[in-house]
């Protein structure tokens, strides 16, 4: 921090930075060298001080301390020297204890009165006139050498005193002196007039012990007792008080051209006598020993003297002043301590968040710093930002160079929200002292984005529009705690390992993040994973990403999706949030309102009222029934009471101790009833003031390759559009297609924009088509093509996205056969995983899994067939990437190539783990603790469907789960969420979506008790076993198998049939909370029989069924997630 002094015409000192330390108010003159005495006393003319000491003698300077000499003489070097005076005749005169020594300036002899010693006395007091006479006070009275004498002689003037203590001595303007005394433990002043002393104690109020007389340029006298100053008035002989210091006791004062200097033992005050009034106390007028003398010069400035040191002011006494007279803050942390001894940055704010930087200020051990408003150009009722850096953390994963490697920063501020949300910093007034409470905390986090393709400037520019508008969101969610500050994005898969966000090329990624990911490093594989552009569901991004436009689509609400739903994964990442539209409980999850919104943690969307910009708090789980949420049941509480455990806390520095507090919305006065703090980016209200999307600084570092755009439109062999078909950028080979880039799904008019390819490269298609003939039933027709790219679109990457009638007609290959197959894989004990291939039938040809590597090439892995399982299986010791695209190389029965290809993951064990293309998500078991890699397959093709009802439909990908070194642990409860799209139902309904596991031995899939969101599209189950899951349609009506290995066994129903009353039994392995329902055949709800916390233990219970009418009825025990039913007839 640097501080400017301009000197103005008028010596008026303006002082521009913050408040001056005591090194820059004064100089220290330099003391005679190997003085090892204490300073008694000293006396300056001009360039020349006379300095006296306690056992040293008299030293001299003629040039103002530069150099010093020592007037030794041998009576004064032992002596205590009280004071130095110089007369107006050219005498210096030393007074010791009981001695008085003169000498000539100009040229020193030293000459020794010894009339006060001869008499015994000592000397208690003296002072000398303007014009040279000398008075001395002892405890037998009042002695005076006239000027004309120079101190030769001695008279006593007691007078009618007669015998009285003198302790104090003033000659006035007029050379009368004034004296204070002590008599039989009295105190009293006397006034020496008309050659008689005369009392003049009237209207002091105290005991008048006199502290010190003085005399200003008016010729008016003063006298100091304790803290106050009097005035004595001539003619009336009289005294009235003239100020009162706000010091404790004055010793002395001084006066300067205007203004009144106040010394007390450790500091100085001044008074403005014509405003007559005091001006504040500073720390820079303190002095750190005991003032033993303040002189004002000649220039007005301010000499003091302690016992070991001199001070001379750098400013004159207007120049204090106006120091004074500073704009003065006390500054206060959130818990009322004062700040003091911290530096903080200053700034002009305004209420649209946009402050402008004006200098570091720093507090004194008051709390308190000063600053010069003008100087500054703030005026009354200008906002003031005053801001601390607290904390900065470094970043775990690497590459994080763009955003200096820091995490985040912690900073305290005082930033302030009204009722309505509204913003504001502190508000000057006219007030010498205002307070500001620094009691806002601010989190700046840092972000390294990764786009898997070589993109356009156009799309670049976009993402780094979302980012700053998710700024405001996040801040519009956090109640201003927290935003971006710096994002680096990357394209072309530049820092793919090393990011916070990885943005896939392919459309229909469902976004997925790892909680507390920005904790894990490089090899955890812990992003936030998010596809093109998010349009609130897989299908809507599908469909709107085909477009022409769909980089800069105007539709502002399909905008919002993309910036929410980032930083709702960011919530995961960032916060370690779980998702709160997952509940461990479906049946509490029933008493949730339709349509109540927990928060953004649950619903994102502009559509899902205020709330969707609000952490949950508190008050939104004022019903126990919804404390069933993933965040509540793994995090334990709402997310602001995490967010607030997280973060608010005593921050221990190298610079000090401060309390960052972080407010919930509880904790603030809130308007027009709302319990939530509105936002910039609050739907409901459109409070759009203190943003920060500005704040956010995004750099791109644009990698070129040449590379562009196709759009395709796939058609089958009858001409008709294709739709989700997988679609892949790959490098062209005679035998294998090696993928580069998985481009997602066309839409349901065939379309699909495929990015950041080359020409001569190779789009690989795959897909299935799925019809319903009636009287047949399913028909699915599986579909290939390899299609050589000819031209691109994009290569000017400053060119606008092409038209979408510029496009590519690709006819897919109908794959001729009936193919049906269940990829699975599998760790050994030595960690090396096993792909296995279940098939419908044997095949014709060995086929043959194709493994990527880390240069875009591959390896092959021959595979060995299995006649009792109808399997083919292959050891994949080749992987090399942790993630990417394996193929399965065929022939059909035309002997034409075909592909499956197969997504795969290969990642450290996490809390909340996403498969790849967000397909699944699982909340492992703390019990599974052995394990510390977690591998996942993905596949979408036919499946088999051995163990399912009749004209079962799958929806969404099988996806294959395993563990390494050990599987999930028998009764440990994992959190299996599968997603899917309604819209690839053709009749069966959504609600009869159940998970299976394929059963390798007995190859057939089994169900497994799980329950449907329709709103998010999930199916959830709870599994405790490695192993291949997939969604299809059940029917209720009829019987299937079930996994049943959990917390309950053993349900019956008995006896079955039944009448009027059945006994049902099972078992509990643990207590838990338990449910028993009633289903028809439809799988509709009859009744809840009961639903109460119950012990471990067998248990019994009577079910009157007397009411239910003949039919097939489903009786369903549910503890949490997990489920058991049992078939039961009744017969009237």
């Amino acid at each position: 921090m640097k501080h400017y002094i301009t000197i103005l015409a008028m010596v008026i000192f303006i002082i521009s930075a913050s408040i001056l330390r005591a090194d820059e108010l004064w100089d220290n003159l330099n003391l005679p060298s190997g003085l090892n005495a204490d300073i008694t006393s000293i006396a300056i003319d001009a360039q020349e001080i006379f300095l006296g000491t306690n056992s040293a003698g008299v030293y001299y300077s003629s040039d103002f301390g530069k150099s010093w000499y020592h007037l030794s003489h041998k009576l004064i070097d032992q002596d205590i020297i009280q004071n130095i005076y110089l007369s107006p005749n050219g005498f210096i005169f030393v007074i010791g204890q009981s001695l008085i020594y003169r000498s000539s300036r100009k040229q020193i002899n030293w000459e020794v009165n010894y009339f006060f010693q001869r008499n015994q006395e000592l000397i208690n007091c003296s002072d000398m006139s303007i014009e040279g006479d000398l008075a001395v006070g002892t405890d037998n009275g009042i002695y005076k050498s006239d000027a004309v004498l120079n101190g030769t002689q001695w008279s006593n003037i007691t007078g009618n005193l007669e015998k009285i203590k003198v302790t104090k001595v003033k000659f006035d303007a007029f050379m009368n002196p004034f004296i204070c005394t002590i008599r039989k433990d009295q105190y009293s002043i006397y006034e020496f007039s008309n050659r008689s002393w005369q009392e003049v104690v009237e209207g002091i109020k105290e005991e008048p012990i006199i502290n010190q007389f003085a005399f200003d340029e008016y010729q008016s006298f003063f006298a100091v007792i304790g803290s106050n100053i009097y005035q004595y008035n001539y003619k009336a002989k009289n005294w009235s008080l003239f100020s009162q210091s706000r010091q404790k006791e004055i010793r002395k004062i001084k006066f300067s051209k205007r203004n009144l200097i106040s010394i007390s033992d450790f500091d100085i005050r001044i008074y403005d006598k014509e405003k007559r009034q005091w001006l504040d106390e500073s720390d820079d007028l303190k002095f750190d020993d005991r003032i033993i003398d303040l002189i004002v010069n000649d220039e007005d400035k301010i000499i003091g003297l302690t016992k070991s040191s001199i001070k001379i002011s750098k400013l004159d006494i207007v120049g204090f002043v106006d120091w004074v007279l500073r704009k003065k803050f006390r500054v206060y942390d959130a818990k009322n301590n004062l700040m003091t001894n911290i530096t903080f940055s200053l700034y002009k704010g305004s209420c649209d968040n946009n402050a402008v930087y004006l200098t570091d200020v720093t507090t004194n051990n008051l709390g308190i710093f000063s600053i010069d408003a003008n100087s500054l150009g703030l005026a009354t009722g200008d906002k003031i930002k005053l801001e601390k850096s607290i904390r900065t953390s470094s970043t775990i994963k690497s590459g994080h160079e763009a955003v200096n490697n820091r995490m985040y920063e912690i900073r305290l501020n005082n930033l302030k929200f009204n009722g309505d949300g509204q913003p504001s910093y502190l508000t000057l007034t006219a007030d010498q002292y205002q307070d500001i409470k620094m009691d806002h905390t601010q989190l700046l986090f840092n972000l390294v984005i990764s786009v898997e393709w070589d993109a356009k400037p156009q799309y670049l520019d976009t993402l780094k529009s979302w980012i700053q508008s998710m700024s405001n969101y996040l801040w519009d969610v956090t109640d201003g705690h927290l935003f971006l500050s710096k994002v680096a994005i990357y394209d072309n898969k530049q820092k793919w390992n090393q990011a916070d966000i990885r943005i896939f090329v392919s459309n229909v990624v469902w976004p997925n993040a790892a909680v507390a990911g920005i904790k894990a490093n490089d090899a955890a594989d812990a992003q936030v994973r998010m596809p093109r552009r998010w349009y609130g569901n897989g299908d809507a991004s599908r469909n709107r990403t085909a477009l022409s436009n769909w980089i800069t689509d105007p539709d502002n609400n399909w905008s919002r999706s993309s910036i929410t739903t980032i930083a709702h994964e960011l919530g995961h990442y960032l916060f370690g949030f779980w998702d709160e539209y997952v509940w461990v409980d479906t049946n509490k999850q029933k008493t949730l309102p339709s349509g109540y919104n927990l928060g953004f943690m649950q619903y994102q969307y502009g559509n899902g009222g205020p709330y969707s910009s609000e952490m949950s708090f508190p008050g939104r789980y004022s019903n126990d029934n919804w404390k069933y949420t993933a965040q509540w049941a793994y995090s334990g509480s709402d997310c602001w009471t995490q967010f607030e455990k997280e973060w608010e806390k005593t921050y221990v520095t190298t610079f000090g101790n401060f309390f960052c507090p972080i407010n919930k919305p509880s904790e603030r006065t809130l308007s027009s009833g709302r319990d939530y703090l509105l936002g910039p980016l609050d739907f409901s209200a459109g409070q759009n003031q203190c943003r920060v999307d500005y704040l956010t600084q995004v750099q791109i570092f644009d990698e070129n390759t040449s590379s562009g755009d196709v759009n395709i439109t796939c058609i089958d062999d009858e001409g008709q559009k294709v739709t989700k078909a997988h679609t892949f950028y790959s490098l062209p080979s005679t035998l294998y297609m090696i993928p580069l880039l998985y481009q997602g799904l066309t839409s349901d008019d065939g379309k699909i924009k495929a990015l950041g390819v080359k020409v001569g490269n190779m789009i690989s298609i795959q897909c299935t088509k799925k019809f319903y003939i009636p009287l047949v039933g399913y028909v699915n027709i599986p579909y290939y093509k390899n299609y050589t790219i000819t031209s691109i679109s994009g290569t000017d990457k400053d060119a606008q996205d092409s038209p979408l009638e510029e496009e590519e007609i690709v006819i897919l290959d109908r794959v001729k056969g009936d193919y049906r197959f269940v990829s699975s894989w599998s760790f050994d004990k030595q960690g090396i995983l096993t792909y296995n291939l279940f098939s419908k039938s044997s095949l014709t040809d060995q086929p043959v899994v194709v493994i990527p590597d880390e240069k875009s090439d591959y390896k092959i892995a021959n595979t060995r067939y299995d006649s009792k399982t109808i399997s083919y299986s292959a050891k994949l010791s080749e992987i090399t990437k942790n993630d990417g695209i394996m193929q399965l190389s065929l022939k059909d029965e035309s002997n034409n190539p075909f592909f499956i290809p197969v997504h795969y993951l290969i990642s450290e064990r996490q809390e909340k783990m996403s498969a790849p293309l967000g397909s699944a998500e699982i909340t492992i078991d703390p019990k599974n603790s052995e394990f510390r890699t977690v591998a996942f397959l993905v596949s979408d093709f036919l499946p088999i469907t051995e163990g399912l009802v009749r004209e079962p439909e799958h929806v969404g990908y099988i996806v294959s789960i395993t563990s390494f070194p050990q599987d999930f642990l028998q009764g440990s409860k994992n959190i299996l969420m599968m997603r899917y799209s309604k819209a690839d139902l053709i009749l069966k309904d959504e609600t009869t979506l159940k998970i299976h596991k394929w059963d390798e031995n007995a190859r057939k899939w089994i169900l497994i008790p799980s329950t449907v969101d329709t709103t998010e599209e999930i199916v959830t189950a709870i599994i405790s076993q490695n192993g291949a899951y997939a969604l299809f349609t059940t029917d209720l009506s009829t019987g299937y198998d079930e996994i049943n290995d959990n917390n309950y066994f053993g349900l019956k129903v008995l006896p079955n049939p039944v009448s009027n009353e059945a006994e049902v039994q099972f078992a509990l392995i643990n207590p838990d909370l338990v449910s028993l329902t009633i289903l028809d055949s439809f799988g509709r709800e009859i009744s809840e029989v009961f639903s109460e916390y119950r012990s471990a233990g067998i248990h019994k219970v009577k079910v009157n069924t007397s009411s239910l009418s003949s039919g097939v009825y489903f009786f369903t025990l549910r503890t949490g997630m997990t489920s058991s039913t049992v078939k039961a007839v009744i017969i009237k």
